[in-house]
């Protein structure tokens, strides 16, 4: 466990960051987040992947679904689906009593409800408040990030500037020197949206208070070279058994490939911050690299 507040009054060579957030009432649009994006100079490659519209549709239909569950009346609202087609996904609407079971009614639909694929639009049939409880959630899903996709993207985007979690629940990190601007960055962005709050504060390496990020770095670096090399046993075995063949087995090694290369330079950057001898870091990864070249190369070859 880091002791956080040594660690923040330790001087010496500035090694990294520790930062922090929480966020709450986060609703932005995607062309408001990107223009915070460019008014702070945040690189583009940090931008949050929009919910898929069908992801969407199916979580709406599910949202306004419990919705009806929690009424006080006598009556409730299920959603069921009808068929999911080359141009339309259909729900339809079933109003019961509360004390039918779902699974024994025999469906009468009070509406029909669907997304075209042509145009990512909801429609109805009738206008069943349900039917338009999932238009509004659908609109509101695919039309702006909430709270839940801001904090994803934080961790998302720590992730890509090599931190090192310093707490179980991922709550605390650990950033590089090497990050400085693209974590100001984020920084920046966080705070103008709702009531978001990232705190970044500067790490010196004096009196030795960063020995419990070192032992965090080693034991996850640790953990990911272990988890490599159970991807790349369980490749080998799918491409020995035939499951995977041709192009699909060549994609398949580059992935590896590439995640081992992410993961040496992540290597490199921690050791390069926290002045750990890269071979601590590194060692495993020759093993990994041999893996790579004698295990899948040969295979697929």
């Amino acid at each position: 466990m880091v002791d956080i507040k040594s660690a923040l009054e330790s001087g010496g060579r500035t090694i990294g960051y520790l930062t922090w957030y929480d966020c709450e009432n986060a609703h932005v649009t995607p062309p408001e987040l990107k223009n915070l994006f460019h008014k702070f100079n945040f690189d583009d490659k940090y931008f949050p992947k929009s919910i898929k519209p069908k992801n969407a549709f199916q979580k709406a239909c599910r949202f306004a679904m419990n919705e009806t569950g929690t009424s006080s009346d006598t009556r409730r609202s299920i959603v069921r689906i009808i068929v999911d087609g080359i141009s339309k996904i259909v729900y339809g609407i079933v109003d019961l009593d509360v004390n039918q079971k779902a699974e024994s009614i025999s469906p009468d639909f009070s509406d029909k409800v669907w997304l075209d694929k042509d145009n990512w639009s909801v429609s109805y049939e009738h206008g069943h408040p349900t039917s338009k409880r999932i238009q509004a959630v659908y609109n509101r899903l695919c039309g702006e990030y909430t709270t839940r996709d801001i904090s994803r993207m934080i961790v998302e985007s720590v992730d890509k500037m090599c931190c090192v979690s310093l707490r179980d629940a991922g709550v605390v990190y650990f950033i590089p020197e090497a990050f400085r601007d693209d974590l100001h960055a984020l920084q920046n962005v966080v705070n103008n949206i709702g009531q978001c709050n990232m705190r970044v504060y500067a790490l010196g390496d004096k009196n030795g208070n960063t020995s419990g990020i070192e032992n965090a770095a080693k034991s996850q670096i640790a953990s990911s070279v272990e988890n490599m090399k159970k991807k790349i046993a369980d490749l080998k075995q799918s491409i020995v058994d035939g499951a995977l063949k041709g192009k699909s087995a060549e994609n398949s090694i580059e992935v590896r490939i590439r995640d081992f290369k992410e993961l040496k330079n992540k290597c490199k950057i921690l050791a390069d911050a926290l002045k750990i001898r890269a071979e601590n870091l590194e060692g495993e990864l020759d093993e990994v690299s041999k893996l790579i070249k004698r295990e899948l190369t040969d295979v697929a070859a």
